[in-house]
């Protein structure tokens, strides 16, 4: 997803009149406010979001934080779990090492790919 996407978003939203509008507003100024110095993405933004909320939950239980991250997640793209990343680089014969690593990563972004990075490091454990 980029800024483009999640502007279209919130306009869905505001004309749907969503309860999420103000969320994906703040996802919008996170971005802009980091982003002016970086190549922070809008997937980033999410994640730090997400975890943010998660810290909190872990301190105490909160409805309505579980329901935005049950959001948030809808937004993210569906990555490749630690099983489906192995298998997809088995033929390859790479060990866990930091090259191994890299290369196991331009396979899988030259496939299309969606993964975690460090999840690849997992895989190759």
């Amino acid at each position: 997803m980029n800024i483009d996407n999640l502007k279209d978003l919130i306009l869905q939203h505001v004309k749907a009149k969503s309860d999420k509008v103000s969320l994906l507003k703040f996802l919008a100024g996170e971005y802009e406010r980091l982003n002016y110095s970086n190549s922070t993405t809008v997937e980033q933004v999410i994640r730090k979001a997400i975890e943010n909320n998660n810290t909190c939950l872990a301190a105490r239980e909160d409805e309505k934080l579980k329901l935005e991250n049950d959001f948030l997640k809808t937004l993210l793209p569906n990555y490749l779990s630690v099983a489906e990343l192995k298998s997809a680089v088995v033929h390859l014969n790479l060990d866990s090492t930091g090259a191994s690593v890299g290369k196991a990563i331009k396979y899988l972004k030259a496939n299309g790919l969606a993964f975690l990075p460090e999840d690849v490091k997992k895989a190759l454990e």
